[in-house]
């Protein structure tokens, strides 16, 4: 499921560039500029069917959209791949149909959506799975040129990404190294990022505006070297885990931190709260 408003510009020309086996990096940047990825998020049934009938919003083609890597002006209509709604005269839903069965209200589903459809307040239900996964590195833009040069069967369209993809994330696509997740304060979402190194953990939230870290971040460097660029950051040392990053108190924070009314000894999730 995704909305129209991804793709800026219409996709004939590069599906003939495909067709004839010359399909450009630009011209999918040019259709699909955003830094947006792939997820898959698991609901139930009655999840699924809140979710659908929320996409069918009138008022949704026209809402104006800004920020969660989203580089278009409107969200356009949804689009729609295995679901199909059976509709009445008036264009009451009286029935869903997934992969051409009847949708089941205690059955689990696994729903491929655009990563910003996430975060924010457009699907309730999405925003409050813990099951989702990300799929990355690969931006949408780059599975719809690996879907373009699919039907030229192109010997290299596999190698072109997924060697890499296969060694960092494996074989079945699950994530093994870097795990990233939507978390919620006080009403606001941030990012938690885990990078799972040998013999270590890198643990980072982050906001649009500044982010919270563990005991690898360099404040040092930051506020003497970097002093220019305004980095908004703060530093936790000894914890393992995002849940400990967020409940533990900044041993060191930088200046525009401080600034900002950030100080060390604050608790990580109070900070991210004064990063908004």
């Amino acid at each position: 499921m995704e909305s129209g408003g991804l793709f800026l510009f219409e996709c004939r020309s590069s599906a003939r560039r495909a067709s004839e086996g010359t399909s450009h990096k630009r011209d999918v940047h040019r259709i699909c500029p955003h830094p947006i990825n792939p997820c898959v998020v698991e609901v139930n049934g009655n999840e699924l069917k809140e979710i659908l009938m929320q996409s069918r919003n009138e008022e949704w083609p026209h809402i104006q959209v800004k920020g969660f890597g989203f580089r278009g002006k409107i969200m356009g209509a949804m689009h729609y791949d295995q679901i199909e709604f059976n509709e009445m005269e008036n264009g009451i839903v009286k029935g869903i149909l997934i992969k051409g069965e009847k949708l089941q209200t205690d059955k689990s589903y696994k729903l491929a959506i655009p990563d910003m459809f996430t975060f924010g307040h457009f699907f309730p239900s999405i925003q409050r799975s813990n099951r989702k996964e990300y799929l990355l590195p690969e931006f949408l833009r780059d599975i719809l040129l690996w879907k373009l040069k699919k039907y030229t069967r192109t010997p290299d369209v596999k190698s072109r990404f997924c060697p890499f993809y296969h060694k960092v994330w494996g074989r079945k696509g699950r994530n093994q190294l870097i795990n990233m997740i939507p978390i919620i304060l006080d009403n606001h979402t941030f990012l938690a990022i885990s990078v799972r190194l040998p013999k270590t953990n890198l643990l980072a939230v982050a906001s649009e505006k500044g982010y919270i870290m563990c005991g690898a971040l360099d404040v040092g460097l930051l506020n003497d070297k970097l002093r220019d660029r305004k980095i908004l950051a703060g530093r936790a040392t000894g914890v393992k885990s995002i849940e400990e990053l967020l409940e533990a108190p900044l041993e060191s924070v930088t200046w525009e931190a401080v600034e900002k009314g950030i100080h060390p000894g604050m608790i990580g999730k109070e900070a991210l709260i004064k990063m908004i």
